[in-house]
């Protein structure tokens, strides 16, 4: 039961066109994989998936093997086994928090699955062999996702995770522009990820942690062309910042841009203030 860890306050915006350049099943696996892992090391608590002419067999790919990935592993056997998921065995683990519980306050908290339900309560599969009766008056269905809490050998259903804790990511792929996401988020401090963005420096990285907002929307272009002509209003974008200056490829990734914007963004601390 590992201790527990702060969500981060940056949310990321990708275009759902993200494995349009890989060619095979097993190429977008990995891609989506390396994907997941980022988001979890950097404790991010939501990605968008945003219109970007992302063909319906990538969106309902991205979705089968991330939903499979949050999943715990002992919970994944009741995950049905579609065609999309044949490669994940090759995927390094997530590890995330729901994955391998947390504690907090002298609460463990795990995942589990309503595996059966009985007029007294439920029987809970958390991974323990067999599944864990709770007592209840509230109804379930087999097969629902639930989180449980123990304290002292007592054994109950959280009614609220506690919400300054990181869990998991959740995705979001649904078919609305990159404008849609920020105007629906007018709060948050929003910064495009872009090559003709301004070098970053420490000082950049310190100038946006002054602010104040509640969360930092991190938006990545689409993988062809110039973010800024791309987006209809550049001046919904706060900062333009290019994370990877002097690049010595003629591309670069947009896993690879994330990874190296977050690891800068955590180095400043900039999702703990």
């Amino acid at each position: 039961m590992q201790q527990e860890f702060l969500k981060s306050k940056i949310f990321v915006l990708l275009p759902d066109s993200l494995l349009e350049n890989e060619d095979t099943l097993l190429l977008k696996t990995r891609k989506i994989g390396f994907l997941a892992r980022i988001m979890t090391i950097f404790r991010i608590p939501k990605v968008f998936f945003y219109d970007d002419s992302g063909s319906t067999e990538d969106k309902q790919i991205l979705a089968n093997i991330l939903n499979y990935l949050n999943a715990p592993p002992y919970l994944r056997k009741y995950i049905p086994r579609t065609s999309n998921l044949r490669n994940t065995a090759i995927l390094t683990p997530i590890h995330s928090p729901n994955h391998i519980g947390v504690r907090y306050n002298n609460i463990d908290y795990v995942a589990g699955m309503v595996v059966e339900s009985t007029e007294t309560g439920i029987y809970v599969d958390i991974g323990t062999g067999s599944p864990q009766k709770i007592s209840t008056s509230l109804r379930f269905d087999n097969r629902e996702s639930v989180i449980v809490q123990s304290k002292n050998q007592d054994v109950s259903l959280v009614t609220q995770f506690p919400p300054s804790l990181y869990w998991h990511t959740n995705y979001e792929i649904i078919s609305r522009t990159i404008e849609d996401y920020i105007l629906e988020h007018p709060d948050s401090y929003v910064i495009g990820a872009s090559k003709s963005g301004d070098a970053v420096t420490y000082s950049i990285l310190k100038e946006i942690q002054q602010h104040t907002h509640p969360t930092y929307l991190l938006a990545c272009g689409p993988l062809q062309g110039s973010f800024r002509a791309y987006i209809k209003n550049p001046d919904l974008i706060d900062k333009w910042i290019n994370f990877i200056p002097n690049q010595g490829t003629k591309t670069v990734k947009i896993e690879e841009a994330l990874h190296s914007a977050l690891s800068l963004m955590n180095l400043c601390s900039l999702n703990l203030k």
